[in-house]
């Protein structure tokens, strides 16, 4: 039965190895994804030329970060969550004089 333990024991601890990180990369790449299919959304959200540097993860596979966007206030939350370098901003002629309303500030 030692023995038995012993011939899993190495299975394992790789599969591991290999899947921790395997499994690290794809969420970081399907995370580029989403930030790329919703900049490209119609109707497509503004944003500066101006980078940041991208959240940590992402930037190891190349991705620049978004200094600002411009979006209606109805896509906030899924902006703030795919683009948390950005300062996210809405039009609301309502509420200040330059027609925008800073919806979350960069930290």
């Amino acid at each position: 039965m030692n023995s038995f333990k012993t011939c899993l024991t190495g299975p394992t601890i790789s599969v591991a190895v290999i899947g921790v990180p395997a499994g690290w990369i794809i969420s970081d790449l399907i995370w580029i994804k989403e930030r790329h299919a919703f900049l490209n959304h119609q109707p497509m959200p503004v944003y500066s030329a101006l980078y940041r540097p991208a959240p940590w993860p992402l930037g190891l596979f190349g991705e620049h970060g978004i200094f600002e966007i411009t979006i209606p206030e109805s896509a906030a939350e899924q902006a703030h969550r795919l683009f948390p370098e950005a300062e996210l901003m809405a039009h609301d002629r309502q509420q200040s004089p330059s027609g925008m309303k800073i919806l979350f500030p960069h930290r």
